[in-house]
């Protein structure tokens, strides 16, 4: 599956509630994976970031869900009720391999937010905080499409050469152990 479906009314708003808290804290866990394997810290930096920044959809989203369902307790499924395309293991996949599929599933959750906001078009605020996740994951997957074609340009020794030596210029020291930061 390539995208999320964009008819969500075959589902109850439970059920479209519980999937977008299990796919945000499903990436949150991917990401920060990831982040852990990755050998330059600009792009472990910026993977957290889509952890953090999946960990705080999560949070709005259960916040909504509570004031939705007051009374009701939270119980995330195992399964997603809504058919969502998944992020590959870090574990189990190159790089790039993850990278692809959370390329797919930051579509995905894209059009899913689109048709959500849809659903709750009625409450204005919900609205416009769907339409607004819906346009981080477009930023999130116009940077993974980025970090996966530099990685696939540079593959191998070459990228990780290529992200040691920007981590040396940030962190202000060059491979002699000179401090370099007062050049600028």
């Amino acid at each position: 599956m390539t995208g999320a479906p964009r008819e969500l009314s075959d589902y109850s708003m439970e059920e479209i509630y519980l999937a977008a808290i299990k796919s945000e804290t499903e990436a949150n866990g991917v990401y920060s994976k990831l982040a852990a394997q990755m050998k330059g810290d600009l792009l472990k930096a910026r993977l957290l970031r889509l952890a953090d920044d999946e960990n705080k959809h999560a949070t709005v989203l259960i916040q909504m869900f509570l004031k939705d369902f007051p009374g009701m307790s939270l119980n995330i499924p195992d399964k997603s009720p809504i058919p969502l395309p998944d992020i590959k293991d870090p574990m189990l996949y190159t790089p790039c391999d993850v990278l692809e599929s959370a390329i797919k599933a930051e579509w995905g959750a894209m059009e899913f937010y689109g048709a959500f906001s849809d659903i709750v078009k009625a409450d204005a605020v919900k609205a416009m905080t769907l339409e607004y996740f819906y346009t981080m994951e477009l930023g999130h997957m116009r940077l993974l499409e980025i970090e996966l074609a530099y990685m696939k340009d540079k593959s191998g020794r070459m990228y990780d050469e290529a992200m040691g030596y920007i981590d040396e210029i940030i962190g202000g020291t060059s491979k002699d152990g000179k401090d370099d930061t007062d050049v600028i």
